[in-house]
């Protein structure tokens, strides 16, 4: 989320709204496909722990950008 989020406001200069958005969607793209992926060439299961392991990691991530945002 953070890697996203530094592209899009910093390098693109889209603003919060859309750097955060985007950030979070793509994270979020990213972790579901992993997901898919797994249950198809490794013939495993769709794990949805690994879905909720994501989320925490976004939410620490929204966290963190927060916080860094409030002390520019």
């Amino acid at each position: 989320v953070c890697g996203f989020y530094y592209t899009y406001s910093e390098i693109i200069k889209a603003n919060s709204a859309e750097s955060l958005g985007l950030s979070v969607g793509w994270t979020m793209v990213i972790g579901v496909a992993k997901e898919d992926y797994d249950k198809k060439e490794k013939k495993k299961i769709f794990s949805y722990k690994d879905l909720v392991a994501d989320l925490l990691g976004i939410t620490t991530g929204l966290l963190f950008i927060g916080v860094m945002n409030n002390y520019r």
